[in-house]
């Protein structure tokens, strides 16, 4: 389900060591992951969450790319 698929990527980050946050509220989860990689390194995991989000059938997905950090918001409820 989303909510496991949800703590995968959370214990993903966390294992990468990367800086995070995770806010909740209802139905929505709001992501940031700062990941001082590069731009790329924010695209490939946009597109990798997208691709995830949309094989659940979530269409309200909103990402923020920049060079440092991935934001996004996924609202759970279909």
């Amino acid at each position: 389900n989303i909510e496991s698929a949800l703590d995968v990527i959370e214990t993903w980050i966390k294992i990468s060591g990367y800086p995070y946050r995770h806010e909740v509220d209802y139905t929505r989860h709001s992501y940031v992951i700062q990941h001082d990689v590069g731009k790329n390194w924010s695209l490939y995991l946009s597109e990798l969450y997208r691709h995830l989000f949309e094989e659940f059938g979530l269409k309200k997905v909103e990402f923020d790319l920049n060079d440092n950090t991935l934001d996004f918001i996924v609202d759970t409820q279909k």
